[in-house]
């Protein structure tokens, strides 16, 4: 056979198809199967028989060449399950023919072994002793001042005064509400000192003050009914050399605050059932989410305890008092997440980034970050490329203009009726995607009157600007 006829025989085409390692499907415009080669076979378990003619979405409903047929668009290294214990990339894009789709390809490559070597992988490591992973917690050194993001002055003041204390002995007090990050900065701060040690962590507000003094001290063996034969190493002992984070300290019971300062000023520990005392280094970095200074005054928490503590003071600021660092976070947070799920990187559009910006965020960074978390899990498994307003909790839209604390909140009706009155506009727009027409009819209001309130108030969408 002369090369010219070996080229123009269609069944040669196929025949080498079939003998690339991809698995390769061609479908029309109406995504039925015109070619299914012997790797799609053999990795996706169906023939070409059962599959060829027929609508690729009956056999794989979660198809990416139906998009690929929508939006006309290149889809290349797309992470895949397409059945159990099943993992593929997928590079996929439309054909054309004079500048019209005549239908799509897509070539999948399994990645299986890898993700199953990984998997042994992640597996061996969470079976290793109980003390190495406890080590290994604790020796955690990935926390740095580069993890603490934002540019605000809020944030820039504690992340400068943390790293100015950081190299020296003293204590720090870290305060803040629950979800601002005072761990991430503890731990920063114990990174960037000279201290050779561990650094250990302790939340008093979840242990119980029974177990308390056994955790921070330790035990001998038999020294209580249900202790270990090899006796306990204390929080202090561990972080010989190091620094220990008392989380919630302002949770700790008062009978505990005592033997904690006793031990922060002289430095001698005694485990219980021991007559044996040791000396032990250790930095104090503590932390709590409460009025101290109040708890004092109720007689919860030690004075003397509290200016041992309160060496050095770092205020670490709400989420909702550095707004500007909102969307420096939330591309962060999507990084991070597209990567763990393997899903593509999402956009948020401005109007969906005004909204998270103008949240209260009462939870602070962690509850951003446990938004954050669901949106790309939500937008992987439905196959959205942006995310929209429509896609954020309800939470978020209902609060789009946030309480502000007593102290800070304004009075003045003239402006708190405005403030409210431009909320309802801009929220009815948001619901009706910004037909005027269907938000005036929700707003029970003309629509002449709609488009001079929304010059009044300087309303507009901002995803088409």
């Amino acid at each position: 056979m002369i090369f010219d006829d070996f080229m123009t025989n269609p069944h040669i085409y196929e025949t080498i198809l079939d003998h690339v390692a991809d698995a390769i499907c061609v479908v029309d415009t109406q995504c039925r199967v015109v070619f299914w080669n012997r790797s799609a076979e053999l990795l996706l378990q169906v023939t070409r028989e059962q599959i060829k003619g027929a609508l690729l979405t009956d056999f794989f409903p979660n198809a990416l060449l139906p998009r690929v047929l929508k939006e006309g668009k290149v889809f290349e290294n797309v992470y895949n399950q397409p059945k159990p214990n099943a993992f593929n990339i997928i590079n996929a894009r439309p054909l054309f023919k004079d500048g019209v789709i005549i239908g799509a390809i897509s070539c999948d490559r399994d990645v299986s072994d890898f993700i199953h070597i990984s998997k042994k992988l992640e597996q061996t490591e969470t079976h290793l002793s109980v003390l190495k992973d406890e080590m290994d917690h604790l020796l955690d050194t990935y926390y740095s001042f580069d993890e603490i993001l934002g540019s605000s002055l809020a944030i820039y003041e504690a992340v400068e005064m943390a790293k100015s204390i950081a190299k020296t002995d003293l204590g720090v007090l870290l305060t803040g509400e629950s979800g601002t990050g005072k761990e991430l900065f503890a731990r920063a701060i114990h990174n960037a000192s000279s201290r050779k040690g561990l650094f250990v962590a302790i939340n008093c507000s979840a242990i119980p003050y029974e177990l308390m003094e056994s955790e921070l001290f330790g035990y001998e063996d038999g020294a209580f009914t249900g202790a270990k034969k090899s006796g306990h190493i204390g929080k202090f002992e561990l972080a010989h050399e190091g620094t220990l984070f008392l989380d919630e300290i302002g949770d700790m019971p008062m009978a505990m605050q005592s033997k904690l300062l006793r031990v922060i000023e002289d430095g001698f520990v005694t485990k219980i059932g021991s007559n044996k005392v040791f000396q032990v280094d250790v930095r104090i970095v503590a932390a709590t989410n409460r009025h101290l200074l109040e708890a004092i005054q109720n007689r919860l928490f030690r004075k003397d305890l509290y200016y041992r503590l309160n060496a050095i003071h770092i205020e670490i600021p709400p989420l909702r008092k550095r707004s500007e660092d909102v969307e420096l976070l939330v591309r962060d947070f999507t990084r991070s997440y597209c990567m763990k799920y393997r899903a593509t990187l999402v956009d948020f559009t401005s109007e969906a980034m005004g909204y998270l910006e103008r949240y209260h965020w009462d939870g602070n960074v962690r509850e951003l970050k446990n938004v954050i978390e669901r949106l790309v899990i939500l937008s992987k498994n439905q196959g959205f490329s942006q995310i929209t307003p429509t896609l954020l909790p309800q939470s978020i839209l209902v609060q789009h203009e946030v309480p502000q604390p007593l102290e800070d909140f304004q009075f003045d009706i003239t402006l708190r009726t405005a403030q409210n009155e431009a909320t309802l506009i801009r929220d009815a727009l948001v619901r009706s995607n910004w037909v005027c027409s269907k938000a005036a009819k929700l707003l029970k209001i003309p629509r002449s009157t709609l488009y001079f309130k929304m010059s009044k108030y300087a309303i507009q969408n901002v995803s088409k600007i």
